[in-house]
């Protein structure tokens, strides 16, 4: 069955929403996976939340899976609860699925603790493993760094962007390692959605290129800590390709981002060359279950991809990418 619920609590004064399939009475054990996406109501969220789903369920048949949807599109959550839905009854495995869909803007940093609260606290007793897909994001003013129009929209986009990303990265470790004790251990995997432009400067997208560099220094600090202090904690800096989405199509369509960017985004999609999300979250399951993770190494569709074709794209995509 399913129950589409609205809290507006004074304990969190914001009003989210959660949609859930009830697991038959078994909510309570910790042989599960917990799986929180940010971003997950469209593009690269969506095809995370899916892609990991699907994996889980084929190939760990006997372990539950919880997942949190967190974006600010109430309707677009819905949706992806509904494929990820899709995926359990295709595999004859819906008892195994319960899923809440968060809608609330990570942006808010006044209400983002309680949010947090809610969230951890409500959705995650004692479990196996724990995934954060850090993905949410946004490109900021694309323009010139000398007509940036206000300081609001600055700290707007840094609050989204950075300041937001990194506390939920924070107390998402946090809290699954308070809860671990010598008999109880939960696996923590951290991937942040990185770019390009987290190593190189791009002209008209310096608020971009701060954020995703900002993100990568911050998760490869986790990964040097965690290294010395806590093998269960695993970080992935991973950079989804030039990826078909809303965002992409954004850059290609803007009227005040460099011309050379501009001109380039619209050759790929014209040339059909750029990647699907479906795509990339596919080569991602890839590097999180099948291959020895380095923790707080940065990994990039085309990592696997031996074709001189590919490695053109490679090329061109350390250098440009949202």
């Amino acid at each position: 069955s399913s129950l589409l619920e609205a809290t507006d609590s004074s304990n969190c004064p914001h009003t989210y929403y959660r949609e859930k399939q009830i697991m038959n009475g078994q909510n309570q054990s910790d042989n599960y996976t917990f799986i929180l996406v940010t971003g997950a109501s469209k593009g690269l969220g969506r095809s995370f939340a899916v892609a990991f789903a699907r994996h889980l369920l084929k190939m760990e048949p006997n372990t539950k899976i919880r997942i949190a949807l967190i974006a600010r599109c109430l309707d677009g959550l819905v949706e992806t609860k509904s494929l990820i839905g899709q995926v359990g009854a295709s595999l004859n495995k819906t008892d195994l699925l319960e899923i809440s869909c968060h809608s609330f803007d990570l942006g808010e940093l006044k209400t983002l603790d309680l949010f947090l609260n809610e969230v951890l606290n409500s959705r995650c007793p004692l479990c196996r493993r724990a995934i954060l897909f850090n993905n949410a994001g946004s490109t900021g003013e694309l323009m010139p760094v000398a007509d940036l129009t206000s300081l609001a929209l600055l700290k707007v986009a840094i609050d989204f962007n950075v300041t937001s990303s990194l506390w939920l990265t924070s107390r998402f470790v946090k809290h699954f390692r308070s809860r671990c004790s010598n008999t109880n251990r939960t696996q923590v995997i951290v991937i942040n959605t990185s770019s390009g432009m987290a190593f190189k400067p791009f002209k008209t997208c310096s608020i971009y290129c701060a954020a995703k560099a900002a993100r990568k220094i911050f998760h490869e600090v986790l990964a040097m800590e965690c290294l010395e202090n806590d093998k269960d904690v695993q970080v992935v800096n991973y950079h989804p390709g030039v990826c078909d989405t809303d965002m992409q199509r954004f850059a290609r369509e803007s009227k005040t981002i460099d011309p050379s960017i501009n001109e380039s985004f619209r050759k790929m999609k014209e040339e059909n060359k750029l990647v699907t999300p479906e795509a990339s979250a596919n080569q991602l399951v890839k590097v999180v279950f099948e291959k020895e993770i380095l923790s707080g190494t940065h990994h990039e569709y085309y990592d696997d991809d031996s074709s001189d074709d590919h490695h053109r794209h490679r090329d061109m995509e350390y250098n440009k990418g949202f």
